[in-house]
């Protein structure tokens, strides 16, 4: 059995309205959009955190990000 190939791409700061295969025009991500064509493209989805650091953990790990509140 064959196991699938798996691109994960962090990127800071940037939405996916930011790439042409999410219908920008304005700027060329042609790459990525290459990428997407012959790929799957996640069009919904969520984070568990709004924070980069502990999302970046928790999508590796799939334990939950646990946010301290700093005093």
């Amino acid at each position: 059995m064959n196991k699938p190939n798996l691109l994960f791409i962090f990127a800071d700061q940037m939405r996916a309205s930011s790439l042409g295969c999410m219908g920008q025009e304005a700027v060329l991500t042609p790459h990525l959009d290459s990428l997407a064509e012959r790929g799957l493209l996640f069009t919904n989805a969520i984070a568990n955190s709004p924070v980069c650091t502990p999302s970046r953990p928790s999508m590796i790990t799939g334990r939950h990000a646990r946010l301290r509140a700093v005093s």
